[in-house]
């Protein structure tokens, strides 16, 4: 249980401002500055950063936060 809250809190420190990089355009094309997003780390956690941001898994909550940032302006009351 332990393990599992300390790696929970690493990725929330970790991920906590990433949406200020993801922009989402008229055409809904999802652009996320990864550049910007990893200069923006510390130093301690920049280097598993710049591995999992290249990761599939990565692109695809990139995707699904799309979506959900696309859903919400559809939507003002969601």
């Amino acid at each position: 249980e332990d393990v599992r809250i300390a790696f929970f809190l690493f990725f929330v420190s970790l991920f906590r401002s990433f949406d200020q990089f993801l922009t989402v355009g008229e055409d809904n094309d999802t652009k996320f500055d990864k550049a910007g997003f990893l200069a923006s780390l510390p130093d301690d956690q920049r280097g598993f950063a710049e591995q999992f941001v290249q990761s599939q898994l990565f692109e695809g909550m990139i995707m699904v936060l799309a979506h959900l940032e696309e859903t919400k302006e559809d939507d003002p009351a969601a």
